[in-house]
């Protein structure tokens, strides 16, 4: 009894650390293909989808085919995903530890292939689910060799921007090019007017002679 509230409240506590850490390595690490644009935006984009879908699909033991309950969460995760069509998602195939470490590994990769398959059944773009990982039994939520129904499951992740948005952003930040700024008319100086060159000055005409002072009769020399 004791164990089973051990295991049940360690189960509680792992799904709770997995719903506040979407800001996992495996979550957002564009490096895996390349610039995913303003790193914060997509940290709250993953946020959003652990909170608004069932993220975690479960399966049967040694089983790779979803139930019921698994496509009835895949459809909510398919809405969401078609309603932010700029945004790439990646799915990871998990197991139990009962089993060989090979073996494991193809089951969790059929897993996430699983997934991938109905969630483009179901009109979801391949561009927007290009990774698969399968991590086998090396990542279980509840580490015990027994056949845990919690680890044997299949995890979507928000992984970054698609490629044809990176480019967008890529392009929006370049620097507009500036149209070439003409060059200026010079103004050619206009040319000065010659100036005017002045006529010869007018001749005032010979100058008048000084009228000849009119003789005093009284001094006019009469003669001898």
């Amino acid at each position: 009894m004791v164990v089973r509230v051990l295991k049940s409240a360690i189960a509680l506590s792992a799904f709770s650390i997995i719903s506040a850490c979407a800001t996992a390595p495996d979550v957002t690490r564009a490096t895996v293909w390349g610039a995913i644009g303003d790193k914060r935006a997509i940290t709250s984009i993953a946020r959003e989808f652990v909170r608004d879908t069932p993220y975690v699909v479960h399966f049967a033991f040694n089983k790779s085919t979803l139930d019921a309950k698994a496509r009835a969460e895949l459809d909510v995760q398919a809405r969401w995903i078609m309603q932010h069509p700029a945004v790439r998602f990646s799915v990871y195939g998990h197991t139990d530890k009962v089993g060989t470490n090979t073996y494991n590994k193809d089951l969790g990769r059929a897993r996430a292939e699983a997934v991938i398959a109905y969630l483009l059944s179901r009109g979801v773009s391949l561009a927007q689910l290009e990774l698969k990982v399968s991590m086998g039994e090396d990542a279980p939520i509840i580490d015990v060799d027994t056949a845990e129904e919690i680890n044997r499951r299949a995890t979507t992740y928000v992984a970054g921007l698609t490629q044809v948005a990176s480019a967008e952003d890529e392009s929006d930040e370049r620097d507009p090019e500036l149209p070439e700024e003409e060059e200026p008319e010079q103004e050619k100086p206009e040319h000065e007017e010659e100036p005017e060159q002045e006529g010869e000055p007018e001749h005032d005409g010979e100058p008048e002679h000084d009228e000849e002072p009119e003789k005093d009769p009284e001094t006019e020399f009469k003669g001898y």
